[in-house]
């Protein structure tokens, strides 16, 4: 299984981190020569050593889930690649939208994201005096960051008001904390965050001198201004999702991003995506998104299958209660005895398909009245439990005539949790777990002390709590005779299909995480919006797109067009940028018929030079 990542953020880490654990050979393509993206910029991150870090890279275009990559840093030299893969992970970020006012053309005025890069990854300040203008969270860590190299902040002007939170209450006490500790720099450094305010003008010669400040209405009309003299200003609206690979491959955009299931599944099969281009919510969610993506694109049990996302693992086990009493009242040798005299297979309760934990096929296929073993092995649990076909008393669990049943090797447990007793299940068996000792109260205390014990023998990827918690589901089905140790025994071989620091708990906390993420990024959305209001700072000369450097009075008077028809008449996006600083700005100052993918269609996604398109990697690896 071969999986590419694309993006080198937390979301395309997570993913890459994730499908390596489940066994795909990963690969991740980013156009950065460290992994971190522009959260972890300047604090450098690693992934798992066996992922195939591609750095300096750019993506300029897919066939299917082939990828074509120049590779290195700009310039002639670049090399061509091509990736092939079984399953390609979206994880292209977002870049600052900022919308146009006169004067934002003038050197001196960045959007808030590179004066952020250029504080957290050279150390440099963007000017001495600088205002932090636009809207959303991001204008505080920008302020943190440029306070951290030296820069004295004006002010922090917010062109919305915090007041819509109330309407959308987030209890998040990770955001909240993050909140506070940006208030407290501000504090510190005695910034004013200034609400319901902006700059709408960049005034200067060769460079930005000074910026009207605004007072804005709730539509964002100028109310009323001043004028402040700066030497930086940084300003950002919101985020503008990377879909350019995600168009070019044909996967459905819902609001502007890329629409997905749980488990980060686009329209597309084979393309999975997560991050800022599912919805912008912060670095958290976009870690938890791309751990499911890339174990989905793995084809990770944990995700996929029979062992899917948000079922608790003891929902797993579920079963184990009516499979035990169905099999109780007939334990024979030809059916296989099991754990402490419990009949029938919990494996069938399980997988019923007649495979391992693993995914490989174990033996013959799982009866469907719950005959199998723990992970499909013919024979009953004891066989699965003990790789000599006998029970903790030393029964045989096999056939009658005779003949162990002997599991894969994949299944069997390691010598030493046979030896001396050292299986939980067998030391549970063979000393105080009676059907006497079982009856009222079932010996709490003793299950606890056994399950300490067998904490030690489970894989890393299960964790105690995980078996814990399918153990106080189990109890409740368990009568006299029936042990504990049959809830374990299966913990223990369903370790074996889950990647470190994963499990059903594991898939359940990502899965909260992200709807809790996407609850934020849906308030987020709602309380920053960007106001249809920005239209009235431009004059008739604004520029819309520097690139092409076309002026406002450019987009009056083309009647509905489309965007393709828009390009062709005015030159926006025809250049450098191909669009991405300016497209949305014009197509909503224009009478445009919507089309949110033509926005980000581009069927060459990144500037190659012609000489590179002549190149063919195939023929010239």
């Amino acid at each position: 299984m071969k999986v590419v990542v694309v993006g080198g953020g937390p979301a395309g880490m997570a993913a890459a981190d994730a499908a390596v654990a489940a066994g795909a050979d990963t690969t991740v393509v980013d156009g950065e020569p460290v992994l971190g993206g522009q959260f972890h910029r300047g604090d450098p991150r690693r992934v798992d050593p066996r992922v195939r870090h591609v750095a300096d890279a750019t993506v300029w275009a897919v066939e299917g889930t082939r990828l074509h990559v120049r590779v290195g840093p700009d310039g002639a030299g670049r090399r061509g690649l091509v990736l092939d893969a079984d399953a390609v992970v979206l994880a292209t970020g977002a870049h600052d939208r900022v919308v146009p006012f006169p004067g934002w053309d003038l050197p001196g005025v960045y959007t808030a994201g590179a004066a952020q890069a250029l504080a957290k990854g050279q150390g440099v300040a963007v000017g001495k005096r600088v205002v932090v203008s636009g809207t959303g969270p991001f204008l505080l860590p920008v302020a943190r960051s440029l306070i951290g190299v030296g820069a004295r902040v004006l002010a922090v002007c917010e062109a919305n008001h915090l007041t819509g939170w109330l309407r959308h209450p987030v209890v998040d006490p990770g955001k909240l904390a993050e909140l506070a500790g940006y208030a407290a720099v501000l504090a510190r450094h005695r910034v004013p965050w200034r609400p319901r305010t902006a700059v709408v003008a960049a005034h200067g010669e060769d460079r930005v001198t000074a910026v009207t400040l605004a007072r804005l209405s709730p539509e964002w009309t100028v109310v009323a201004s001043r004028r402040v003299e700066v030497d930086a200003v940084c300003v950002t609206h919101g985020f503008t999702p990377r879909l350019e690979l995600a168009v070019a491959a044909g996967c459905a955009l819902d609001g502007g991003v890329v629409r997905v299931d749980d488990r980060g599944a686009t329209s597309v099969p084979g393309y999975y995506a997560a991050g800022e281009i599912t919805g912008v919510g912060g670095a958290r969610l976009a870690a938890a998104e791309g751990a499911l993506a890339g174990a989905a694109a793995a084809g990770a049990r944990w995700v996929t299958g029979e062992l899917k996302p948000g079922r608790r693992f003891g929902a797993a086990l579920a079963a184990v209660g009516s499979s035990v009493r169905a099999g109780a009242s007939r334990a024979s040798a030809d059916e296989g005895l099991s754990v402490g005299g419990v009949s029938g297979g919990l494996g069938s309760a399980a997988w019923s398909d007649g495979r391992s934990s693993s995914g490989a096929a174990t033996g013959r296929r799982a009866p469907a009245d719950g005959g199998s073993s723990v992970g499909g092995v013919s024979g009953g649990l004891g066989s699965a439990a003990w790789s000599d076909g006998r029970s903790p008393s030393g029964e045989a669990t096999g056939e009658a005539a005779g003949r162990r049943a002997v599991a894969p090797a994949e299944d069997r447990l390691p010598a030493g949790e046979v030896a001396a007793g050292r299986t939980f299940a067998g030391a549970w068996a063979e000393s105080r777990s009676s059907a006497r000792e079982l009856r009222s109260g079932r010996r709490f205390a003793g299950a606890w002390a056994g399950l300490r014990a067998c904490a030690r023998e489970l894989k890393p990827g299960l964790k105690v709590g995980v078996a814990w918690a399918g153990l106080r589901w189990s109890v409740r089905e368990l009568r006299s005779g029936r042990k504990v140790g049959v809830v374990l025994a299966a913990a223990r071989s369903s370790a074996r299909a889950v990647p470190r620091g994963q499990g059903f708990a594991g898939a359940e906390a990502l899965l909260r995480e992200v709807r809790r993420g996407r609850r934020f990024a849906a308030a987020l959305a709602a309380v920053h919006p960007v106001r249809p209001g920005w239209r009235t700072w431009l004059t008739a000369e604004t520029l819309v797109c520097r690139c092409e450097e076309v002026p406002r009075c450019r987009l009056d008077d083309l009647g509905p067009v489309g965007v393709r028809t828009l390009k062709l008449r005015t030159r926006v996006g025809l250049g450098w940028c191909q669009g991405r600083m300016c497209l949305v700005n014009a197509v909503e100052l224009a009478d445009v018929r919507p089309d949110e993918a033509a926005v980000h269609r581009r069927p060459v996604a990144g500037p190659v030079r012609l000489g590179e398109l002549a190149d063919n990697p195939e023929e010239n690896p």
